[in-house]
C-alpha cells in the first residue's frame, strides 16, 4: 500500500512549507546585499510609493508599452 500516514503527510507538508519559506527569507536577503531594495521612514512614504509604481504598470498593463 502506498499511502501515507495522515501525520507523516502532514509532516512533510509542513517541512516542504517552511523551506519555501526560507528561500523566500534568503532571496530577501540577497535583495538586500546588492541593493535591490528602498527603505521608507513612513508608511505614508511606503503608500505613496506603491501608488507612483501602480501607475505606473497600469499603462503597461493596459498595452500601453513598446512592443
Amino acid at each position: 500500500m502506498n499511502a501515507i500516514p495522515a501525520k507523516k503527510g502532514k509532516r512533510r507538508g509542513i517541512v516542504v512549507e517552511q523551506e519555501a519559506h526560507y528561500a523566500r527569507v534568503r532571496a530577501s536577503l540577497a535583495d538586500v546585499e546588492v541593493g535591490r531594495v528602498r527603505k521608507f521612514k513612513t508608511a505614508a512614504e511606503l503608500l505613496a510609493a506603491l501608488d507612483v509604481d501602480e501607475a505606473a504598470n497600469d499603462g503597461y498593463r493596459a498595452g500601453n508599452h513598446p512592443a
